[in-house]
């Protein structure tokens, strides 16, 4: 299988603080896709146009990127560009806590460890990482891709992994084909229109894990969706959804799975 790569550096301490207020829901579905698709450890990036939140799977395979730019969100504030690498899995719980929808969060560091504190008074210290991963993203041209039904890409994939443990998706001119065997008795192809164009398929092949592919489509329902391909490389799914006053937007990247 084709790995994403990545590499470890110092990270040396500096004060920073960064505050913005989002809806609730929304950051629960970040956190969500990040647990399920890729990593609960990620690389937490402010800067004065929003926040970047980076990861890959433990085993390279996947790679995910969200990008919560400052029009998605209310009051911002960030002091300087700082990066940090924070264990999601230990706000997903303060964020159930938290009253307000819209969650104001604010993060300072403090020497080792990242304060958060919320607009309704609750506060949580958590550790962050001495060592940072940085995310290196490949860099691949993919010249040809489409906007699916989400919906419709989610039931596809819940049934290719009931078939088998790999899926392939075939680009076909304007549709996604998305095909899986088990054996001459259980097999299914599926094809799934594009709505809007980036290039269209012409006939780019490949196989990925039908169970990375469900569980990165899962939590982003929601979320209009993009799916390049291009032959032995790495399945990519864009992703965005408009909220307040800008959108939250992404992509995962899935290694291709060699048999």
């Amino acid at each position: 299988m084709e790995k994403m790569e990545m590499s470890e550096q110092q990270e040396t301490k500096q004060e920073f603080k960064v505050r913005f207020r989002i809806p609730q829901v929304e950051l629960k579905t970040v956190f969500d896709f990040f647990k399920n698709a890729v990593n609960d450890v990620v690389l937490f990036h402010a800067s004065m146009d929003g926040v970047r939140i980076a990861a890959t799977s433990n085993d390279n395979s996947r790679l995910g990127i969200v990008y919560l730019n400052k029009s998605s969100m209310r009051d911002y504030e960030a002091t300087n560009n700082h990066t940090f690498a924070l264990d999601l899995s230990l706000l997903r719980g303060t964020l159930l806590l938290l009253k307000d929808k819209h969650a104001l969060l604010t993060f300072i560091q403090n020497n080792d460890r990242i304060i958060i504190e919320s607009a309704d008074g609750f506060t949580k210290e958590v550790f962050v990482e001495d060592t940072i991963v940085n995310v290196r993203v490949p860099e691949i041209n993919y010249a040809s891709g489409g906007v699916v039904d989400t919906d419709r890409l989610y039931r596809m994939a819940r049934m290719a992994q009931d078939v088998n443990s790999t899926v392939k998706l075939t680009g076909d001119g304007n549709n996604l084909v998305i095909s899986a065997e088990r054996d001459t008795h259980k097999k299914i192809a599926v094809e799934v229109p594009i709505s809007v164009k980036a290039g269209g398929y012409n006939g780019e092949q490949i196989t990925v894990s039908s169970e990375f592919l469900l569980s990165a489509v899962t939590p982003l329902k929601e979320y209009s969706m993009m799916v390049r391909i291009a032959n032995n490389k790495p399945l990519k799914i864009n992703f965005k959804k408009p909220v307040l006053d800008g959108e939250i937007k992404g992509y995962i990247m899935i290694a291709p799975r060699v048999e």
